[in-house]
This record gives structure tokens, C-alpha cells and sequence, in this order.
């Protein structure tokens, strides 16, 4: 395979892997973790050349935590399809091709990786999401003590709904409120529902134990003032929460 040839008509840094075989790094970027899209380019013999991911933009996908469905993967390979590549059964992007249309087939390769890089961001979990399942892998020390989606009844008579409740048959039930942080900074339309959830469930039930659980984030201080008449508050810095004996 001729490396110097290929190394000088396509854009990006190329690394020779073996004879056969080499790594180009593009100038692209994938949606929500900033890195850089890559492709294996694969001698198959004297006219025939594999253009690969070998599966990598899927797997970044869904480390990054998108959730990957058999319907969900009917759309990648329709976004890879329109873009002249093919998307395995085992999920990698492939493109053959001779080496005289390797940059063509360059472009379509990485018109595919960027389709399904985009699709795949929108299916990672919003940060609210996210955040609860933080919150609620913090928890799961205290087992079975631990309910997810716990109610009690405000004094406005509205049935009131936390993230978790920990000994919530007991006299003194705890219950739990996680707000999240997006662009380094809280979400306020969730700071101000838990401040109104909180004060209504206090005012009905005054031996409850109410919890703000905070991401961290640049405006954190505005929002523990904001809360801290209403509720304990913690910020979540990855250290287990002192919420229970």
C-alpha cells in the first residue's frame, strides 16, 4: 500500500499501523466529548481498499452514555446508507473502494460517522437523568432502605413526587431531591419546582427530613441560599452523601 501517496491526498494526520494497513485521524469531531473522528484505511488486495471505523463511533456513543436500541440502530444505518457507507451487523461503518476514489470515499465515510455521531448524541440521557442515576448509584450503600419515586401529600393537597426516600415507613422518612447541572450551571426551572415542593410537603409534614442534592456548578452558592431555609442541602462532588445513620 502506498502510504506517502495517501498521506498526501487526504486531510488529516495519517499513521502507518503496518504494510497493509494505516490510521487517519480526521479534522472532524464527535457531537458531546469533542474527539476526533478516525478511520482505519485496510489493503484488502491489489484493488481493493477498506475504509473502517472498526466499530469505534458507536462504542464512544454509547461510553458517553447513549442508549443504543435496535430501532435506534435501523436510523444509523439509514444516515450511514445515505451517505455511500455500510453499517455492519457487528456496527462498524465500512466503505471498499479502490485507492484511485480513496478520497471520495473518504468523504462519504466521514459523512456517515458524523450522521451517526449526531444521532447518537441525541440519545444520550438528558442531564437530569444523568444526574438522578449518579444520585441514585450514591444511594444504593443503604439497599433496600432506598425507594425510588417516593410521594407524601402537600398541604396544598397535591401529591408531591422526590427522586428517593430513604426509610420512608418509618417516623422520620428522608426524601430526596436531585437537581442537575448543565453547561456548568444549574438547571433553575428544577431549583425553583424543588423549592416550591419543598416548602408545600415541610408546611403538611414537619417531621419530614428534606434533601436538596446539588451537582456542582459555577452558581452553587446562589442556589444553597436559595434553598437552605427549606431543605439540608448537599453538593455532590463524588464523595458518598452523609444523608443516613
Amino acid at each position: 500500500m502506498n502510504h506517502d501517496a495517501i498521506a498526501s491526498a487526504i486531510c488529516g494526520h495519517y499513521t502507518r499501523l503496518s504494510d497493509r494497513s494505516g490510521y487517519l485521524e480526521s479534522i472532524y469531531s464527535a457531537r458531546g466529548d469533542g474527539s476526533l473522528l478516525g478511520a482505519y484505511i485496510v489493503e484488502q488486495g491489489p484493488e481493493s481498499i477498506l475504509v473502517t471505523d472498526d466499530g469505534d463511533t458507536l462504542f464512544n456513543a454509547a461510553a458517553t452514555g447513549a442508549k443504543i436500541t435496535d430501532y435506534r440502530v435501523k436510523s444509523y444505518r439509514k444516515a450511514v446508507e445515505a451517505s455511500g457507507a455500510r453499517l455492519t451487523p457487528a456496527g462498524e461503518i465500512n466503505v471498499e473502494t479502490r485507492a484511485s476514489h480513496l478520497t471520495a470515499a473518504l468523504s462519504n465515510y466521514f459523512r456517515a460517522a458524523l450522521a451517526v455521531s449526531d444521532l447518537a448524541y441525541r440519545h444520550r440521557p438528558s442531564d437530569t437523568e444523568r444526574f438522578i442515576r449518579t444520585v441514585g448509584e450514591d444511594l444504593a450503600r443503604y439497599g433496600n432502605r432506598v425507594v425510588r419515586r417516593p410521594t407524601v401529600i402537600g398541604l396544598s393537597g397535591h401529591q408531591l413526587g422526590f427522586h428517593f426516600g430513604i426509610d420512608v415507613t418509618k417516623p422520620e422518612p428522608i426524601m430526596i431531591q436531585a437537581i442537575a447541572a448543565s453547561d456548568n450551571g444549574l438547571k433553575w426551572n428544577d431549583v425553583y419546582e424543588a423549592g416550591g415542593k419543598f416548602k408545600d410537603a415541610k408546611a403538611a409534614r414537619g417531621h419530614l427530613r428534606l434533601v436538596a442534592v446539588l451537582e456542582e456548578a459555577r452558581d452553587i452558592d446562589k442556589a444553597s441560599s436559595f434553598l437552605a431555609d427549606l431543605a439540608d442541602v448537599y453538593v455532590y462532588r463524588g464523595a458518598p452523601l452523609p444523608l443516613a445513620a
